[in-house]
This record gives C-alpha cells, sequence and structure tokens, in this order.
C-alpha cells in the first residue's frame, strides 16, 4: 500500500499534477505594508471585483508596471474593480520600497500581512494557464476562471468594464499646491485634506504614463532636491483608509532664466525680458 501510495506522488509530481482551482474564494483579511486591513468579503460584498496581481519577481517591472497603468484607467479602486499587489516572500519594508520605487498606489502585501499564506492557498488560480499572476474574485465570491492574459485591460473590456478616472467618493485631493525653489532645493506644500493619513508626492517626466513616487508623507510639505532637467512636474495624491486616492493638479517649477541682451546678425538688439514680458515663450537652439 505505501509502494502504491509513493507511485501515485511520483506520477504526480513528474506530470506537474496540481490541485485546480477551487470555484469560490475563502474570506480572508490583509494587511498592508502599512498597516492598514482589507477584508476579502467585504469587498465584494460592497459590489466591487477585486483584481490581485503577485510578484514573485521584483527583478521583472513591467508587469506591475502594465498593472499600474490599469489602476488609473479603471477607477483607482474607487469603482467596479478593487486592485491589490501581493509580494508573498517580501516583508513590509521591502514592499514599501517596493510602493515607492514602482510608483504603486494600491495595496501592497507582503508576507507579514498573509500575502504568502494567500498565494500558497490559490497557487493554482494565480498561475492557472494564461492568468500570468493575476487572479480576479467577482462579487458573488466565485473565482474567474477563464484566462486573463498578458493584455490585462483588453482582457478586463471584453468583460464589461468601462474605463474612467478617479474621481469618485467623498473623499478630496490636495489643492493649493505650491512650488518653490532655493539653493537647489524644492518645497512643495499643499492644504490638508480631512481625513487623509498621508500623502504620496510624484514627479512626472514627459507624460502622465511616466511618473514616479519620491516620498509618502503625513505633513502637508515635501522638500526635496531638484534637479534642473525632465523631473520638474509635481503632483500629490491624498491616501484614506478606505484605500481611495486622489490626485492633486500638477505643478511645474524650474530655474528662473537670467535676462541678457544679445545683437543679430542685423545689428538688432534682443531683450529676453522684454520679449517675456510681452507674452511669448522663447525657444533658443
Amino acid at each position: 500500500m505505501k509502494k502504491a501510495l509513493f507511485l501515485l506522488s511520483f506520477l504526480a509530481i513528474s506530470l506537474g499534477l496540481k490541485a485546480e482551482c477551487p470555484p469560490e474564494v475563502q474570506d480572508f483579511t490583509f494587511t498592508d505594508c502599512y498597516g492598514v486591513e482589507y477584508n476579502l468579503f467585504e469587498l465584494l460584498d460592497g459590489g466591487q471585483y477585486v483584481l490581485v496581481h503577485v510578484v514573485t519577481n521584483t527583478n521583472t517591472t513591467s508587469q506591475t508596471r502594465t498593472f499600474v497603468d490599469t489602476y488609473h484607467q479603471f477607477g483607482c479602486n474607487g469603482r467596479d474593480l478593487f486592485f491589490m499587489e501581493i509580494l508573498p516572500t517580501k516583508n513590509d519594508s521591502v514592499c514599501r520600497s517596493w510602493k515607492e520605487d514602482q510608483s504603486v498606489e494600491f495595496p501592497v502585501i507582503g508576507m507579514d500581512g498573509g500575502g504568502n499564506q494567500f498565494y500558497t492557498d490559490y497557487y493554482s488560480c494565480i498561475y492557472y494557464s494564461g492568468n500570468s499572476g493575476h487572479l480576479l474574485v467577482c462579487p458573488n465570491h466565485e473565482i474567474y476562471q477563464e484566462p486573463l492574459g498578458y493584455h490585462i485591460k483588453e482582457e478586463l473590456e471584453t468583460l464589461g468594464f468601462t474605463p474612467s478616472n478617479c474621481e469618485w467618493g467623498d473623499h478630496y485631493a490636495p489643492t493649493n499646491l505650491n512650488a518653490s525653489l532655493a539653493n537647489g532645493h524644492f518645497l512643495l506644500s499643499w492644504d490638508s485634506v480631512e481625513g487623509a493619513s498621508y500623502y504620496h508626492v510624484y514627479y512626472r517626466r514627459r507624460s502622465w504614463m511616466n511618473y514616479n513616487m519620491m516620498a509618502t508623507t503625513a505633513d502637508t510639505c515635501y522638500q526635496g532636491v531638484y534637479i534642473p532637467y525632465e523631473d520638474n512636474h509635481y503632483y500629490v495624491v491624498s491616501c484614506f483608509e478606505d484605500g481611495s486616492e486622489f490626485m492633486s493638479d500638477t505643478v511645474s517649477m524650474g530655474f528662473e532664466a537670467p535676462d541678457f541682451v544679445a545683437v543679430d546678425c542685423h545689428d538688432d538688439e534682443i531683450h529676453l525680458y522684454d520679449i517675456l514680458d510681452g507674452g511669448q515663450y522663447v525657444f533658443i537652439d
């Protein structure tokens, strides 16, 4: 009998057999890397789908970037979809660094917050053929059984989810964002938002899709070293205990151009400030 059981186990391992993805998910309480708790059934019973992305290799970031972009395109956890990311083998400190490095605004759960247990329980669902590290749970507690694929945005639209902006709920974005510059440092300040737990500070490069988190702070000001090339467009996100986040307007900042007088090839004088004060931009080649 023991030989038979051993043989069956060996065959299962050899053939790569694994448990099938169960039809329903069990209740689960996550704690993200900042100590905020999220109960799976509460999210589902509130009418949201829960989309989980699991990162087992933090050397690969392309899928996280796609997940971040999808999060912004589908309502920032305020509409039909609630996004969360799991780093099952990383502690909270590493997860916080990951959030900042990857500009992740949705909850990130590591092994300290139950991520490893969830990953172990639903491994066969997360790596079900074609799921590529994703798991979608429906409001009726059923696990979506069809492959999600690598083009998650297109798959979501196929399922009937409509792209939407991130303005929702009863909370508000930071306002009156101001920037000043002195001695190679910049200072951002903004009005406090009632109920906000903390703020994320970002800088944006050439387009909205190319942005990076600079800091997480509970204060309404942030000081940093100014680098005078592309990263001079800043915005702040207010973050709340219910997972909602709201983005401020963007403020731009740069060094003041010194005035000068030049003489062109026709011996005409050109005063830089005269042109600027007349309302024109000056493009110098």
